[in-house]
């Protein structure tokens, strides 16, 4: 009787033992679900080279990145390159000296050195030790392509290295025309990605596991 009631208990336990495992199981494949919908998701989904990327039409936003060359009178031998705003392009100008030139057109083969005076004036400034900081926003400008007269440039003006905002556009001389705009908040995309993510996660999960439990209970059913 006694052997009975023991081989009945280890048999319950031992039942008991691989519903616990299942239950361990399940619980375990909801993150590693979720880590793979996310980066699903973010294949997907998010492209930081094309993400939020608009085509310009119509107004121009006030936070489009715009780059002027200069040259000061007193010195013809410097060019100073600055990234500034769109909206604070006007003033910009208007606060440079009537004798200073000023030009839409950066020459290809000075690309490079201007880009590394920006960040070398920013830093001599004192404002930052390190690529970003609040103080000083991070700019710089690549020359996409070069026409008879005019450039396709690409502008960056960003003050972390979570904020994008990237502009692109063609520039002659004296004026420049838009043509498309990146502007975002990196963890903000994140943060909705991730809840995309767990609606997605949390579907697949409950279609799995309500899957699983009928076909045990089919089995169940069978024997």
């Amino acid at each position: 009787m006694c052997k009975h009631s023991f081989q009945k208990k280890e048999g319950v336990l031992k039942v008991m033992w691989k519903i616990i495992l299942k239950i361990i199981a399940w619980i375990v494949f909801l993150p590693v679900l979720f880590l793979f919908v996310g980066f699903i998701a973010t294949r997907v989904f998010f492209n930081i080279d094309t993400y939020q990327k608009v085509r310009v039409s119509g107004e121009v936003s006030d936070w489009f990145p715009v780059a002027v060359l200069s040259t000061p009178a007193k010195d013809l031998g410097s060019q100073y390159l600055e990234v500034v705003f769109y909206g604070e392009l006007d003033n910009y100008l208007s606060q440079l000296h009537k004798e200073d030139a000023y030009t839409f057109i950066i020459p290809k083969t000075l690309e490079k050195d201007l880009n590394k005076q920006v960040l070398e004036r920013c830093q001599k400034g004192g404002y930052y030790p390190s690529k970003f900081n609040s103080n000083c926003s991070y700019k710089s400008i690549e020359i996409v392509q070069s026409m008879e007269g005019s450039q396709l440039i690409k502008a960056k003006y960003e003050s972390s290295e979570e904020y994008i905002n990237h502009s692109w556009y063609e520039a002659t001389d004296s004026k420049i025309l838009p043509k498309y705009h990146q502007h975002f908040f990196g963890p903000g995309v994140m943060i909705g990605l991730l809840i995309y993510s767990g609606y997605i996660t949390m579907a697949l999960y409950s279609i799995l596991l309500i899957s699983y439990l009928v076909f045990v209970l089919r089995k169940k059913k069978k024997q």
